[in-house]
């Protein structure tokens, strides 16, 4: 009754559920009266009694939210206000703290700042000499410090910006010298999440995260006056009735289930006692009843698997959306009970006969079963890494081993150990042949080999023929455990061709998308662009921060759309520049195009969005603003599904696809002469050569299909078939338990662990397995070490390049040859940039560490390196003097993580192989 009150959140179940709950209790009372207390019985009426509780609780609250939802919003505002406002004070006393000790302490001194930053835990401390440059430091600050903070001379102050919000507080010195303290707030999308920002640590806190805004903010939910004077506002989310339903019922929801779980076991413990015959039908009734509550639970709901549940990843052919949630909790309790259960075992004269009718009935069955499971799965679920290989591949083991062992017969008399050996092996080397055979002979453009797997109907015979001949301790763990075998060597093979095959097909369904000119999806989101822009620009933002808000919150950020941002006032002239991957040349036809839109927009004062002649541009959007300002926005066809640039690499990560396309022009590349995509065998997997149209320019589309090493394939394969075996032993284990008939080795398990055999065990772990770990995990580090070496080689040069170039140039001419970002540091701070708009997002640090500055400026280096990471991708820097030791350049790079990851990955599954 708890479980159905999960899915109906009924009150009138409730009512019925404490009924049926006080009778058992008093039944039970009578019952101990006569026949003597058993704890495990009492234990989980309690447990149910607090499912109740909670129940009721859950209910309750619900009730009182839909009648009072006013108050139940203010509450949460009110609750949210008080936390964030005494998080926000106690960091502005740290500042305070330290803008006093640093007033204090020795001027220019790094060593005494660092210290004090250490000591307090604010982000950055600086002291700002008379002119307002920095000219002693502490910390990381994110782009360059905003002109306000420069203009205060004393107290708190929160200018805003793009990427990173700070909080300052300045205090006075001698010499005219300020101290400024610097607090992360926030960090905007893409980094939201991926920093130590005060909002991120509340969010974690609360589960809210607040988004801060300046004094002047009309709609804000929390206020902080210092001294009289407004500093900083803030706003929490909002919520819904309906959020807010969900979040509460979900809460309820688990709780009930979490002690529903402890007082079936409870009961378990009970029934078990009672039973003289625990291999009868009584023994079912654990797991029968665990069956039932798995079944009755809406464990989408409840546990907040809403999207791995959903139908859109699997949904089985048959009425109803029956997802892999229900195929689960069907599936794993009856094997857990299967695989405790001894068939009837035959005469020896029927035995061959049993296995060809079973092996004939497996090998379609194994057809069928693969087919159906990997013909219910969408393409997010065979495109994806973890629930494809840890949700979908074990459930379609299980499946195909349930009825594997089912079909296994079983023989009256024992066979000989040697010709047990022969048939256990043959079977084992018939169906890895059969996998490998399946693995690779799979060709793009050829259906799915499903029937291939009626194939297993012969290891199927082998193995049962080697199991049934097995008389003695373990029979039924073999039987499982060979079952599972079978099905692991068919499912994964299997499994992991039609993985391929959805990775390529989604590939070519986005190819025929790209380019822009036919792209609905692009269309939608620069409609969402312009009314963000508005929107926007109503709420006051100006310049870059207007372009950036927009930009994210249209939804572009997340897309590998190549851009080129601008904002043009009356005169034609650009205000602000946001270059994501495509930079439009002064002189170049598509330049002349977007001005002529630009003014006829400006002239007529309305959107324009239309394809454009071509010249590497697809689309354009001209939207006009009041005050006679004018954003345009120019696409590129999408060249490659890598980020376009440096900031839109940080949206979603760096892509973790195995499929990779590239667009090339048909002049810079021998382009194929067809149209429709065919695949090609190479070294590193599958490649592809089509032609694209677009406007006037024609393409030459590169789609490559990347496979790991074939050494790595199969060590994924033993691993994935180990784990598959393991979770098959687990519901054996499981399944015994539950019917009160534990494993327990010969002696006891305290016998057992003081034996030769876990002694033994035990040895050979500590002098083979730990080294092999060490070595292991060093040569893991070494893989990232190298490519930071690489790295650091590529920046030196690049930067002693520079470093000759720029004296008779300038740090964009610079940046063209030398083919790489340059900085430009004065006295240690960031001066100049050669993409201006990624330092004014704060892509890159305000100033250099202070022990590298202290050298170059002392005589003791030209250069020197730096690493550091941002919103999980690590960079490094690479600075070098100029004629003077207070001018510098520096050579960013951002190191390849994706690639990395992918070899670190290789590399692990290589060593859990061996």
């Amino acid at each position: 009754a708890l479980l159905l009150w999960s899915r109906t959140l009924s009150p009138l179940v409730l009512a019925a559920t404490t009924g049926v709950l006080g009778a058992a209790v008093l039944l039970e009372r009578r019952r101990s009266a006569r026949e003597g207390m058993r704890m495990p019985v009492p234990l989980a009426q309690a447990a149910l009694a607090l499912a109740l509780i909670a129940a009721l609780a859950t209910t309750a609250r619900l009730e009182w939210g839909g009648r009072s939802w006013e108050t139940v919003a203010a509450t949460r505002e009110a609750h949210l206000s008080a936390r964030l406002d005494d998080r926000v004070r106690g960091a502005v006393r740290r500042a305070a703290a330290a803008a006093e000790l640093a007033a204090a302490a020795e001027p220019g001194s790094f060593e005494a700042l660092a210290a004090i930053r250490e000591r307090t835990g604010v982000d950055a401390v600086a002291v700002l000499g008379a002119a307002g440059r920095p000219e002693a430091w502490a910390g990381d600050h994110r782009g360059r410090i905003p002109g306000a903070v420069f203009q205060r001379e004393e107290g708190a102050i929160f200018p805003g910006g793009t990427l990173f919000d700070y909080l300052y507080v300045v205090a006075p010195t001698t010499g005219g010298r300020r101290v400024m303290v610097a607090m992360l707030m926030q960090a905007g999308p893409p980094l939201r999440g991926a920093t130590d920002a005060l909002a991120e640590r509340f969010e974690a806190v609360t589960g809210e995260g607040p988004r801060f805004d300046g004094p002047r903010a009309a709609d804000a939910d929390w206020r902080l006056t210092l001294d009289g004077v407004e500093v900083l506002s803030a706003r929490f989310p909002p919520v819904s009735p309906a959020e807010w339903r969900g979040r509460t019922a979900r809460a309820g929801r688990l709780a009930v289930f979490v002690l529903v779980l402890a007082a079936l076991s409870l009961l378990t413990a009970a029934w078990l006692r009672s039973l003289e015959d625990r291999g009868g039908v009584g023994g079912m009734v654990p797991i029968g009843a665990l069956s039932v509550t798995l079944m009755a639970t809406p464990l989408r709901r409840t546990l907040g698997l809403d999207r791995l549940f959903s139908p859109g990843w699997f949904v089985l052919p048959i009425p109803g959306d029956f997802v892999i949630e229900g195929v689960m909790v069907v599936l794993l309790p009856a094997a857990a009970l299967l695989s405790t259960v001894r068939p009837w075992a035959g005469r020896r004269s029927d035995l061959w006969l049993r296995l060809v009718i079973g092996a004939a009935l497996v090998g379609g069955g194994f057809a069928v079963g693969a087919g159906l499971m990997s013909g219910s799965a969408g393409t997010p679920m065979l495109t994806s890494g973890g629930p494809l290989w840890y949700v979908l591949q074990p459930t379609t083991v299980v499946l195909l081993t349930v009825l594997a062992a089912v079909l296994m017969p079983r023989c009256q008399e024992a066979d000989p150990r040697s010709r047990l050996l022969v048939w256990s092996g043959a079977g084992l080397a018939v169906s890895v042949l059969l996998a490998l055979g399946l693995a690779t002979s799979w060709i793009p453009d050829r259906p799915l080999p499903t029937p291939v797997l009626f194939a297993w109907a012969l290891p199927f015979a082998l193995l049962a023929r080697a199991v049934a001949g097995y008389v003695g301790r373990g029979d039924r763990l073999l039987r499982w455990l060979a079952a599972g075998w079978l099905a692991a060597t068919a499912v994964i093979p299997h499994l992991w061709v039609a993985s391929q095959a959805a990775k390529l097909e989604e590939a070519e369904t986005e190819l025929a998308s790209f380019g822009a000119r036919g792209d609905p999806f692009l269309n939608y989101l620069l409609g969402q662009f312009a009314e963000e822009l508005g929107s926007a620009a109503g709420r006051g933002e100006r310049g870059m921060d207007l372009l950036y808000e927009a930009w994210v919150s249209s939804g572009l950020a997340g897309e590998p759309y190549p851009l080129e941002i601008s904002m043009w006032d009356g005169e034609l002239r650009r205000e602000a520049h946001l270059p994501l991957g495509v930079q439009l040349e002064p002189p170049g036809e598509s330049q002349r195009d977007l001005l002529e839109l630009v003014q006829d927009a400006q002239g007529r004062g309305r959107i324009v969005n239309e394809p454009a002649g071509g010249g590497g541009v697809s689309r354009f959007l001209v939207v006009p603003l009041a005050g006679g300002r004018t954003v345009s926005v120019a696409v590129a066809p999408r060249a490659s599904l890598r980020p376009t640039s440096a900031l839109t690499m940080f949206m979603e990560g760096e892509p973790q696809r195995d499929v990779t396309l590239d667009l090339l022009p048909t002049q810079a590349f021998g382009a194929p002469s067809q149209t429709v995509v065919h695949w090609q065998k190479m070294q590193t997997g599958w490649r592809s050569e089509t032609l694209l149209q677009e406007g006037s320019d024609t393409y030459h589309a590169h789609l490559e299909l990347r496979l790991a090493p074939a050494g790595v394939r199969l060590a994924r394969g033993v691993l994935l078939v180990t784990l598959d075996l393991l979770l098959l032993t687990l519901l054996w284990g499981v399944g015994r338990l539950a019917r009160g008939d534990p494993p327990v080795p010969p002696g006891g398990w305290l016998g057992w662990l003081g034996g030769f055999r876990a002694r033994l065990i035990a040895s050979l772990f500590v002098f083979f397995l730990l080294p092999t770990a060490v070595f292991g995990w060093a040569a893991y580090r070494a893989l990232a070490d190298e490519v930071t070496r690489a790295a650091r080689q590529i920046a030196e040069r690049a930067v002693v390049h520079a470093a000759s170039i720029l004296p008779g140039a300038g740090i964009e001419e610079a940046a063209r040859r030398t083919g790489e970002d340059l900085l430009y540091y004065r006295r240690g701070t960031l001066g100049a940039a050669s993409i201006p708009e990624a330092a004014e997002l704060g892509l890159y640090s305000a100033w250099m560490p202070p022990e590298l500055y202290q050298s170059i400026r002392a005589g003791e280096s030209l250069g020197g390196t730096e690493t550091g990471e941002l919103a999980n991708r690590s960079y490094l820097v690479a600075y070098r003097r100029l004629r003077s030791p207070v001018e510098l350049v520096a050579v960013p790079v951002w190191l390849a993580a994706r690639d990395v990851a992918v070899r670190q990955r290789e590399f692990a599954h290589l060593v859990l192989f061996g």
